[in-house]
């Protein structure tokens, strides 16, 4: 609800097609997290210099609508409202999209930079396409230039010719911004993703080791780290309770008449 009111939604999926729901929660991370996170920061910042504290005041829809800053500087310029599937982030031009490849997978191509549209072009001996690239426009709206449809027709064909792992290798190795659509399996196997020690495991007191998502950001002096457990059910009631006032006696009756676990 807060991203369709924020504008965002209106502007995720195909360009024909229904908004899409985004599989994250847009934004609880955007809103509530990042700059509720932000606005902790910036208050205690602000409290080492005057000494003061205050309300940091964070809303689901704020957050959401940051998100969208790049088109709405647009629209509060001269009133161009970018529709989804129409500009250059939405996929709506070939040097930046998501293309099947001969094993049924998918690769994606990042080439907003123009040396980096240039080494792919070269790549596949379509020098001609070199001009088609991004201009500032690419980011509001879509050009009904028919040479689009053609090169998009071309780079669909031609991926299909090679697998995921090949192409991958392939552009890699030329200096053209590539990735590999992983299912999350794969996404946990990687091999930079293990180097960066974003799966870590974890002694749990039932379940023995279990793996997790690591720790972000990583600094250099004070590095974070998993230090505990989320609780198990029941765990920290005695601890709550006394806090609370309640005795050890309330506490026992409560438990025996099944009130708490």
């Amino acid at each position: 609800n807060y991203i369709s009111m924020a504008g965002v939604l209106g502007l995720i999926g195909q360009r024909e097609g229904p908004p899409v729901i985004p599989l994250n929660l847009l934004a609880d991370f955007a809103g509530a997290s990042l700059h509720g996170v932000i606005g902790i920061l910036t208050a205690l910042l602000a409290r080492s210099k005057t000494a003061k504290g205050q309300f940091v005041d964070v809303a689901y829809l704020d957050g959401a609508m940051s998100l969208i800053s790049l088109f709405s500087c647009r629209y509060f310029l001269d009133g161009v409202a970018p529709k989804k599937g129409e500009t250059a982030l939405h996929g709506a031009y070939p040097y930046y999209g998501i293309y099947e490849t001969k094993d049924a997978k998918y690769i994606t191509i990042g080439c907003l930079e123009t040396h980096f549209w240039e080494n792919l072009c070269h790549l596949l001996g379509k020098e001609d396409y070199i001009p088609y690239h991004l201009t500032p426009d690419h980011f509001f709206h879509k050009s009904e230039d028919k040479k689009w449809d053609e090169i998009f027709s071309y780079l669909k064909r031609i991926f299909l010719t090679k697998t995921r792992d090949e192409w991958f290798e392939l552009l890699a190795q030329n200096d053209i911004p590539v990735g590999k659509v992983y299912t999350l399996d794969e996404a946990f196997c990687d091999p930079q993703v293990l180097h960066r020690q974003m799966v870590i495991e974890v002694e749990h007191p039932t379940l023995g080791k279990v793996k997790q998502v690591g720790i972000t950001p990583k600094l250099s002096d004070t590095p974070g780290k998993v230090r505990s457990l989320s609780p198990l059910l029941g765990e920290h009631t005695d601890e709550i309770l006394l806090g609370l006032g309640y005795s050890q006696e309330e506490i026992r009756s409560l438990q025996q008449e099944g009130v708490v676990g």
